[in-house]
């Protein structure tokens, strides 16, 4: 017995001694970092990380302040989370006091001010965060300047316009991702530029004049991309543009019944929960709002190859009389669901690449924020740019990382620092003395 109380006190020593080396060995073999911060404001997001593993070669990046500065620091840990992804990403600080004459030659004019180099591409970046950092370096990925070309004349959306129904929160989105913005009114210019990635027609509210439309017809002809965006009371335009791509629009406005599960009480508000398999829509999860949409149709063609993207439901139809709170489907001039929202053609000679969706709404400045609209419309850009490597990483890369509290639960939370918690302490330790005593 009292040998094996000796063993014991022995063996107690020796096995806490193992577990601390084994503990000592275990912490150099490989580092384990887990971020509990809410949002994990601490690591990267997930955007940004997929889109540096995409990114293969150095980056480099000149950066104008002196890395002993606050702001220089500040700058080195943003970029250490992107250089536990990358290793090969390159920091090179540069004393703005000892280098005047690179501040001139690059028109230097912020502190921490930096260029980004990947593969003979350069990028001024002037305000470090990790959503400015993300995008430059999607901007510098995706190689060649690509312009989106907004046909203008005819009472289009205008990409720069700050009204409800106008693109100019989805037009910036895809500035700030290297899609340059650039309106043109062909009847001035009589030709399509040659460095055009996309023509983008968004909800023309007049027709195309016979030379307008013949550029279009010649722009298309040669291999061109076009989004083309309509509504339900702008489906009879363009009917020569509609027979050149060999589609027709339904009548009447779509309504879904769907919307009824999600507390939608508006018939003509599609939520679109499912998608179909293509590649705009691959691992896309998110709900997408699509207000008064038409639905379109194809014909059988040997010309182009047509791909749903946006289906609705089985509950859906294309409602012919005044949509009201409560509507019936009259099966006798009514189309049943599923009904196309969306449709790629890809031309069967060419590279070609064509988006029709029947509804402008979703991409404009009142809708762009709702569920996935704008990460659904920066997909359908970055494949009818053909940045097909682009489109499945997501959009938001920025995190909300302000916390206000009102004056109200500021006082609430200042009380229970200076008083309410002090005095919890001195009354348990007082019962704690009483009790001691007592015994």
């Amino acid at each position: 017995m009292r040998l094996s109380r000796q063993f014991n006190s022995l063996l107690f020593p020796v096995l806490l001694f193992t577990c601390v080396v084994l503990l000592a060995w275990a912490s150099v073999q490989k580092m384990v970092i887990t971020d509990l911060t809410g949002n994990s404001r601490l690591s990267l997001t997930q955007p940004s990380v997929a889109l540096i593993e995409k990114m293969k070669g150095l980056i480099e990046i000149d950066v104008y302040v002196n890395r002993t500065d606050q702001l220089g620091q500040k700058v080195e840990k943003l970029f250490s989370q992107y250089q536990k992804i990358k290793p090969d990403i390159k920091l090179n600080f540069i004393s703005p006091e000892e280098n005047p004459g690179l501040i001139r030659k690059h028109n230097i004019r912020f502190p921490a001010e930096m260029l980004i180099h990947y593969q003979d591409k350069t990028e001024h970046l002037q305000k470090p965060s990790e959503q400015s950092i993300t995008n430059t370096l999607a901007s510098l990925f995706r190689g060649s300047d690509r312009w989106l070309v907004y046909l203008n004349g005819h009472g289009e959306r205008a990409p720069s316009g700050k009204a409800n129904f106008d693109l100019g929160t989805f037009a910036n989105h895809l500035q700030s991702r290297g899609l340059k913005s650039q309106i043109l009114n062909i009847s001035e210019t009589k030709t399509i530029p040659d460095n055009t990635s996309v023509l983008i027609i968004a909800n023309p509210k007049v027709d195309l004049l016979p030379d307008e439309f013949s550029i279009i017809e010649e722009y298309l002809e040669n291999g061109g991309s076009l989004l083309w965006l309509t509504e339900p009371e702008q489906r009879r335009l363009f009917p020569k543009l509609a027979k050149l791509l060999e589609i027709k629009f339904l009548p009447g406005v779509i309504v879904d019944a769907t919307g009824q599960s999600l507390k939608i009480t508006q018939p003509d508000l599609i939520p679109i929960i499912k998608y179909s398999d293509h590649i705009v829509t691959k691992n896309f999860d998110l709900t997408t709002l699509f207000p008064q949409a038409t639905a379109i149709k194809p014909y059988k063609t040997n010309h182009w190859k047509f791909s749903s993207i946006i289906v609705t439901s089985e509950q859906s139809w294309n409602e012919m009389s005044a949509v009201k709170e409560h509507v019936d489907y009259d099966k006798k001039y009514e189309t049943l669901g599923p009904l196309n929202i969306a449709l790629a053609f890809e031309s069967n000679n060419s590279a070609q690449r064509i988006i029709v969706v029947g509804e402008s709404d979703f991409l404009s400045n009142r809708y762009i924020g709702n569920g996935g609209n704008l990460d659904l419309g920066i997909r359908m850009l970055n494949w009818l740019a053909a940045d097909d490597q682009l489109i499945t990483i997501p959009t938001r890369v920025a995190t909300d990382l302000d916390f206000e509290l009102s004056k109200t639960n500021s006082a609430i939370i200042g009380l229970g620092f200076l008083y309410v918690l002090p005095l919890i302490f001195t009354i348990t330790g007082l019962i704690i003395w009483w009790r001691r005593r007592s015994r």
